[in-house]
């Protein structure tokens, strides 16, 4: 599962990891909140198969070789999305409606068939953030 700040591939650190959730919580040691990227931190934008974009953060060094990594991470970002949905609570959000929950169906069965198909670009993180 696809972890904030995290790589995409290797699940190693990209951003400083400034605060994570305290023990005994739903999502006890993950990040809270993230600070600066890691000089070899990259945002690669990906085009997927209705034509929208997607950006994931990955360690520099796994560019070359994302495209066969794809699968497995958008595997990771959905079950990621499915996570926080149903943890959505341990982020301090309300329960979600009745008109949000058939948002959230929609967009999850939408999303089953859009995949990634190639990289637009990518871009190292510091460039982006004029660090």
């Amino acid at each position: 599962m696809k972890t904030q700040g995290h790589c995409s591939i290797s699940g190693e650190p990209c951003f400083d990891i400034i605060e994570t959730f305290a023990a005994g919580h739903p999502l006890a040691g993950q990040p809270r909140r993230i600070g600066a990227p890691h000089e070899d931190a990259v945002r690669v934008t990906l085009v997927l198969m209705d034509g929208t974009m997607a950006d994931i953060t990955v360690k520099q060094r796994y560019v070359p070789e994302l495209y066969a990594h794809l699968p497995q991470i958008w595997r990771d970002v959905k079950a990621r999305t499915r996570f926080d949905r149903k943890n959505h609570g341990a982020y301090g959000q309300r329960d979600f409606n009745a008109a949000q929950h058939a948002t959230m169906d929609a967009w999850n069965l939408a999303n089953n068939d859009n995949v990634p198909l190639g990289v637009l670009a990518w871009r190292k993180w510091s460039d982006i953030n004029g660090d």
